[in-house]
């Protein structure tokens, strides 16, 4: 394995400044002796086809304003190539023989932070990213013969936004997320790994999320938050997948510290969460390995805890009870039958219940 960084900070009046460039790169990976790898394993002492080589580069300047604010933007760039493990323990129609000639993102975002009289404050950031992947497939593990290189680009654009105003009780804050990304896919059938696609498909999806939190000590022995978001989804451009419906779900927060006695603490916490199906779940084939399922549905989680808690200067005890309510999970399931036998598929399972007990003296 080699690395070597080279980094540099520095500071001018009100500037603040960055630079760092890395190179890392590993040959294959060594196995350990006796390993038992019955398939899709030429090599005696090294996992075959897991190297890697890695260049990235990052800046960032920052000025810090005479009235406590600060403004910032940085910039981030890896390039990188590596190869992926086969299965070693299977052999199947369905092995994959997988590198990755491309691999790189550009990121740049711009920050920021101030204060609007003495009791609000906000803060908040915008960024934009290029990506771009290449996955070469190839016939065998020798990896000399190509079958075909799926190209991936996607361009995403985002915001995050979070304003705080104190009140002579408690803290409101107030946070906005936005985010859309496009993601186009490339295959090339003729076996070069520089040539232009024969066929493209393009994805989309927006996402945003709003949210409002409170929090206060309103006696000095209680504390309490309370927070409401909304969040939703859209897909724009599905590709060859028929068009869908936005996902919308509402989310809740809520937490109670009650100091019953001297180094007793009653404590609490309630809340409710989702989490849409991202364009890969949704959409993604992995060049045969899945069968996409646009009909995903969000996975949502009821959660909540109540413990309490002992200090003295020289013991602690705390213990807490929790229980997860989770629906419509996602997970794999491998088709047994029809065309797309052997195959695997996303989908939504009723759920799970995740509960227990936690204790620390």
């Amino acid at each position: 394995q080699r690395r070597a960084t080279v980094t540099h900070l520095g500071r001018t009046g009100q500037w603040d400044y960055t630079a760092a460039v890395q190179y890392s790169a590993r040959g294959d990976q060594p196995l350990a002796d006796d390993v038992n790898l019955e398939y899709n394993q030429p090599l005696a002492d090294r996992r075959v086809n897991t190297d890697r080589q890695l260049v990235s580069g990052f800046g960032r300047a920052s000025y810090r304003f005479e009235g406590g604010g600060e403004m910032g933007v940085s910039v981030l760039h890896v390039d990188a190539e590596q190869g992926v493990a086969p299965e070693g323990n299977a052999t199947k129609p369905q092995t994959r023989y997988w590198r990755y000639p491309l691999w790189q993102k550009t990121t740049v975002i711009a920050s920021g932070q101030t204060t609007v009289g003495s009791s609000t404050s906000i803060r908040g950031a915008a960024w934009g990213s290029r990506f771009a992947q290449d996955i070469a497939d190839y016939r065998s593990v020798a990896y000399d013969t190509l079958n075909q290189v799926q190209q991936g680009r996607d361009l995403t654009g985002g915001f995050r936004l979070i304003g705080s105003r104190n009140f002579s009780v408690g803290t409101l804050s107030l946070a906005l997320n936005g985010l859309s990304s496009q993601h186009e896919k490339g295959a090339v059938l003729s076996g070069q790994t520089d040539a232009e696609p024969d066929s493209t498909t393009t994805f989309g999806q927006n996402i945003f999320s709003a949210g409002l939190e409170y929090e206060a000590q309103i006696h000095p022995r209680i504390e309490v938050s309370a927070g409401a978001n909304i969040d939703g989804a859209d897909y724009p451009k599905t590709g060859p997948f028929p068009e869908r419906d936005p996902f919308y779900a509402w989310g809740a927060t809520s937490g109670l510290r009650v100091e019953v006695a001297d180094g007793w603490v009653l404590r609490g916490a309630a809340g409710r969460k989702s989490r849409f199906p991202t364009m890969r779940e949704l959409y993604g084939a992995a060049i045969g390995k899945f069968v996409p399922n646009p009909n995903l549905k969000p996975v949502t989680a009821w959660i909540g805890e109540v413990g309490f808690e002992h200090q003295s200067p020289s013991f602690f005890f705390g213990s807490t009870a929790f229980l997860n309510r989770v629906r419509n999970t996602i997970d794999k399931t491998t088709l047994q039958e029809g065309p797309n036998a052997g195959k695997e598929k996303r989908i939504n399972l009723k759920g799970a219940r995740i509960y227990g007990v936690e204790t620390t003296v």
